[in-house]
């Protein structure tokens, strides 16, 4: 079952908020708006770290996202 417990599925949580008569699409446009924000907030910063790097193909940045819907 994934819509038991703490961690939903993305399709459970689609399947909730329909049922409500909520635009899920609407819903992850903004989603993605704010982590889009998100990321070009910091994208000067992770710039300047990579210069520093002198093997850049070896690294990458890890970034998560905790949205709360209300």
């Amino acid at each position: 079952m994934d819509d038991q417990g703490h961690k939903w599925s993305l399709q459970a949580i689609n399947k909730y908020l329909e049922k409500f008569g909520i635009d899920t699409g609407l819903v992850w446009s903004r989603i993605y708006d704010v982590i889009l924000k998100s990321l070009m907030a910091v994208d000067s910063h992770i710039s300047v770290g990579l210069k520093k790097m002198p093997h850049k193909n070896n690294c990458f940045e890890l970034l998560g996202f905790d949205i709360l819907l209300d």
